[in-house]
């Protein structure tokens, strides 16, 4: 008895500092979507030119995903998370020493690698150390830091942003990023290490030709395409289109992230009803219609939509992060380095797209392209056969 009640206060603890680990690089991932509107005015830069803020943070993704899923395979995830520390910390002090545009460019990339290797590395972690009875549960505790770095982002970063000066919340970052990262490093020795070293080679065609990860990696990348886009361009949006006040535009943002605070619930409750599918179809069919929507309501209605938007963002994250380890079994590093890079590539993609209709055909079609990335990701999801 007394050794299953340390298996679980191990599991308990793991499970905080992951949690505190994830929620730091979600978060600098997402501290830039507020700040956008004043480095275009500090810069007087396109939409175009300032989406390379968004799409210099993926492109290293798509690389590291794949390599850190090697780097897991010769060292071990301990390893793996301790360089994603290092480079995370390095691009946050880069960016907010912001002295030229190319600055927060660098510091982007830079931050890029570290977020592909701590999240390889952080899921694979969970994949395997959490089991398949509870990996649902576990990655709904990681898909609720993305929630609250979303909501931390745009409510802590763009109040400083808009009280003081955006630079101060560059800084901000780089102490955050100090304050998680150096405990974690020291902390991490103590945990079991679950990947041993290995020199198999990481087969990703294995991955690729698995039909049912092929097309979640598709459905990812789709749904963050939308996501991607919809977090960079949607306080812009309300500012310049609805006409919105910066820190109320800043609250409206976040709150697609408002109940994020229930998706271990659902990750818990998919585990007991041995059910997948439903949760994701019901996801993005609500993204889809909540984002389209948007342009064309006023009033209370924004409010109303903004709280549908919320519910339906619950559902989706610990299903998808559950799945590569149910799909993938023993293989779990590939199936999660597979939809880290779908991730990126949609994050990369998203935002550009959205920011060249900006620029030559408005805000309204602009923001409507998004309703349609997530209108394809729903479309995908009716293919899933996970359940």
């Amino acid at each position: 008895m007394n050794e299953i009640d340390n298996q679980i206060k191990n599991e308990k603890i793991i499970l905080i500092a992951i949690m505190s680990l994830s929620f730091m690089f979600y978060t600098s991932m997402f501290y830039v979507s507020p700040l956008i509107p004043d480095i275009i005015t500090d810069y007087n830069a396109s939409y175009v030119t300032i989406s390379s803020l968004m799409y210099l943070l993926f492109i290293p993704q798509i690389i590291f995903s794949i390599y850190a899923s090697s780097l897991i395979s010769r060292f071990n995830e301990k390893v793996v998370v301790f360089l994603g520390i290092i480079f995370i910390s390095l691009g946050a002090l880069i960016f907010a020493i912001d002295y030229h545009f190319v600055f927060l460019q660098i510091g982007r990339f830079i931050i890029g690698v570290g977020v592909a290797l701590s999240f390889v590395a952080t899921m694979t972690f969970v994949s395997k150390y959490f089991g398949e009875k509870k990996r649902a549960t576990a990655s709904g505790f990681i898909a609720l830091t993305y929630s609250l770095s979303i909501l931390f982002s745009f409510n802590i970063f763009g109040w400083v942003a808009a009280s003081i000066n955006y630079k101060y919340s560059a800084w901000l970052m780089f102490m955050l990023s100090l304050a998680i990262g150096v405990p974690f490093s020291i902390a991490i020795r103590c945990f079991p290490t679950v990947s041993e070293k290995s020199i198999k080679v990481v087969n990703f065609m294995k991955g690729l030709k698995n039909k049912q990860m092929l097309m979640l990696a598709l459905l990812w990348l789709a749904l963050n395409m939308g996501i991607g886009a919809y977090l960079t361009w949607i306080k812009v949006f309300l500012m310049s289109y609805k006409g919105i006040s910066p820190i109320l535009a800043d609250f409206l943002s976040s709150m697609m992230m408002l109940l994020g605070f229930l998706r271990p619930l659902v990750g818990m409750l998919s585990d007991r009803l041995k059910k997948r599918k439903i949760f994701i179809t019901t996801s993005t069919f609500g993204y889809s219609m909540t984002v389209l929507l948007l342009p064309f309501l006023e009033g209370a209605l924004i409010y109303i939509d903004f709280l549908v938007m919320s519910i339906a963002s619950v559902f989706v994250a610990p299903i998808v992060l559950a799945l590569p380890g149910d799909i993938m079994k023993e293989d779990a590093e590939v199936g999660y380095g597979i939809l880290n890079t779908s991730a990126n590539i949609g994050y990369l993609i998203g935002p550009i797209i959205t920011a060249y209709l900006f620029d030559t055909t408005g805000l309204l079609i602009g923001f409507i392209s998004i309703g349609l990335f997530f209108m394809l990701s729903f479309i995908l999801s009716t293919f899933l056969k996970v359940d």
